[in-house]
Order: structure tokens, then sequence, then C-alpha cells
């Protein structure tokens, strides 16, 4: 029995009591911490829940990120994600300019490429995994796939070895799509080519996911939510470009045990294909990304 073409394989059984080994580290995190992990766990690693949200996803959140960017969007490259058969899951590489760059990104895929079946967003831990707030976020806009956390400081980081362990296993079934970005942060600076220097936690997963890795480039997107989806719906929102790549070959590196030097050149030649992509839209698309208002005219 398929749904939009990907067979449903047998869920990576998982048990929450697993986290109890890392108990040292847990009761580093706030009672906040806690409960949105454990919410990111029951919300991402129960088969019916997971399916549920994917169907949340694939239907409201597709539906309206597409009418908020259909008058404005210039997607190309589409033909290159459809020709990829995967035989497990994919890795989506993004740069980095906007909070709503894989919103943008998982909407096209659910609606135009049939293998994606459910999808994952490695976080910072700092917004979306420290207050309310980010976990609203998470919950309406996202469907939980925010998950799971990434901790950035002190002792806490060693919870991410046990994500990212969580993260391969998500990996290996078929039509699991995991969005990451190399840079690991959002680049601020004027000039939106200008990307940030790849992370090697990025090269770790995907050297330890050993799967197809996509590069995207995406152009246009603000960091002002009402303002993106207002005069997106009203069309007059700045030109946003997404151009998917071919998968990256990384081969080379995989045969490789894997050390800080080779994570780091992994994620390097992604960014590298990211780099590329960028450079074949330079006369394409305009590099202003937030849009101006129009000069008052003379007569007003």
């Amino acid at each position: 029995m398929t749904r939009r073409g990907v067979a449903h394989q047998p869920y990576v059984r998982y048990e929450i009591a697993e986290m109890k080994s890392l108990r040292p580290s847990l009761d580093l995190l706030s009672p906040m911490e806690r409960f949105a992990i454990r919410v990111g766990e029951i919300t991402n690693e129960s088969e019916p829940l997971k399916r549920a949200l994917t169907r949340y996803q694939r239907t409201f959140g597709a539906w309206w990120v597409h009418e908020a960017s259909k008058k404005a969007i210039d997607i190309r490259g589409l033909d290159r994600v459809r020709a990829v058969a995967p035989s497990r899951g994919v890795i989506v590489a993004s740069n980095h300019r906007s909070f709503f760059d894989m919103y943008v990104t998982s909407s096209i895929l659910y609606r135009n490429v049939d293998w994606v079946d459910r999808l994952f967003f490695p976080v910072r831990s700092e917004f979306f995994y420290e207050g309310l707030t980010g976990l609203f976020v998470n919950a309406v806009i996202g469907g939980f796939a925010m998950y799971p956390p990434v901790f950035r400081s002190g002792e806490k980081r060693e919870l991410n070895n046990h994500f990212l362990s969580r993260t391969v296993a998500f990996l290996q079934r078929r039509g699991t799509v995991v969005g990451i970005h190399p840079e690991g942060t959002r680049g601020k600076g004027p000039d939106p080519y200008a990307l940030l220097p790849a992370q090697p936690g990025a090269g770790r997963m995907i050297h330890a996911a050993r799967v197809p890795v996509i590069p995207v480039w995406t152009l246009g997107l603000t960091n002002n939510f009402l303002h993106q989806v207002i005069r997106g719906v009203a069309g007059h929102a700045a030109p946003v470009t997404v151009v998917f790549g071919a998968p990256v070959y990384l081969d080379d590196f995989l045969a490789e045990t894997g050390r800080p030097a080779i994570y780091k050149r992994v994620a390097d030649r992604v960014l590298d294909a990211i780099r590329a992509l960028a450079n074949s839209t330079r006369n394409l698309s305009p590099v202003n990304e937030v849009p101006r208002a129009p000069a008052a005219s003379a007569n007003s």
C-alpha cells in the first residue's frame, strides 16, 4: 500500500525511556526545556501522531505557505529532486537567510515531490525549546517538525549525540526529509550571496546518515512574518527564488573514518554546491531581499 508513491516502512521503534541514560544532562535543563523535549519526542517518535501531523503539514501548512508566496516565487530545479529515487531518507541543505527558508522549501516539496513522506528540522534549542512562544510556533506553523533540538551551551551539548543518533535513525526510512543549514546560523550581512562558513556539525550528520544530500538556494524572504504573508497574499512581496540542485556526491569522504576534519570538508562541499546555485541566480533575481516602500510622488 502506498501513499503519494511512498511505501510505508516499519517505524524506527523508540522508547522514551531511552533518555533515562542521559539523566545527568537532562538535569541541567529547565522544566520548560524538559517539557518541550517531551512534547517533541511524543509527537515525532510516535508513528500515528507523526503521520497525523504530516497530514496537517501537507494540507494546512503547505497550503498557507503556498498562498503567501505563489505570486512572488520562482522555483527552479524541481526536476532534479523528482529524479532522485532514494532507497532511504534524504537531507535537504539550504542557505540560511530567513527564518522561513525551510517553511517555503518544505511546502514546495510536499506539493511537488511524490516520494516526500515526513519532515524533520533540527533547530537551535534557544527559541523552540526554551519558552511557550517557541513551542506554539513549532506546533501551529511547523506541526512540531522542528525536532530534534540542538544544544549549543556547556554540558547540555552531551544531548546532541543522542539526538544525532535519532536523526540518523529517521533517515534510514524512505520518504524522510531532514532539513539542515550548513552555515549553522542566519547570515545577517548586507550581501545575501556572502555565505557564512560551513559548520562541521552539519558534516557529522551527513557523514553518519550516508544518504543523498540535495542543496537548495533561497533568496528574497524576509524575517517579518506578517509582512511576508500579507504582502505575499496581496502580490506585493519581493521576488522569491528557490533553486534545487542535483544531489551532492560525497563518496570519497564517506569512505573515510569520521573525524572533525572530514566533517568540515563534507560540510564545505555541500555549501559549495549551494554557493554554485546562488551564483546561477545572480542575473535572475534582485539582491535586495526586503521590499522597499515606493517613493512618494511629487503630487502626493
